[in-house]
């Protein structure tokens, strides 16, 4: 990824530590001046979603990217399965449940340059929920998911042999 000189990355280490960013990108609010910008998934999202509450509280202005594919993504990759799914939230709302304006619902590639335009000048905390498909993944993803799938398979018929012994 490409940013400008003064920028700071955090990021969590890839999925071995899932609903990390929502607590995380509160913290960075607290020590930066710029805005600080978040992409969230929302298995993950549900995780720390009540932090949005201490951002609107502290006057913290993020903007939020929640990539809404209805459930663990990364998981599906790995196995799918119905444990897989989640309760579908209207995350969008939820700024408004903690006392600040409804966020942005975005399912159109016009809808998110709308979005766009709307969190750059907003002084407060943007929230934009773009609803995806739940199997839009990146090539990357999808071999890294089928990697993890074999090591697991592998791992547990160790594990079985080794019981049988």
């Amino acid at each position: 990824m490409s940013f400008p000189d003064d920028t700071t990355y955090i990021a969590q280490m890839f999925y071995h530590s899932i609903g990390y960013s929502v607590g995380a990108t509160l913290g960075a609010c607290t020590e930066q001046k710029r805005r600080v910008l978040l992409f969230v998934g929302d298995g993950s999202f549900q995780m720390g979603a009540q932090e949005i509450a201490t951002m609107i509280k502290q006057g913290y202005r993020p903007i939020i990217f929640l990539l809404n594919n209805q459930g663990y993504g990364i998981e599906r990759t790995i196995h799918d399965g119905p444990y897989n799914d989640l309760s579908s939230w209207r995350y969008y709302l939820l700024p408004q449940v903690f006392g600040s304006e409804p966020g942005i619902l975005v399912q159109t590639e016009g809808q998110l340059e709308e979005a766009l335009t709307i969190a750059e000048s907003a002084n407060k905390l943007t929230f934009i929920e773009v609803q995806v498909d739940k199997y839009d993944f990146g090539d990357l993803l999808r071999k890294t998911g089928a990697a993890m799938a074999v090591s697991i398979q592998n791992s547990m018929e160790e594990q079985a042999e080794t019981t049988q012994a």
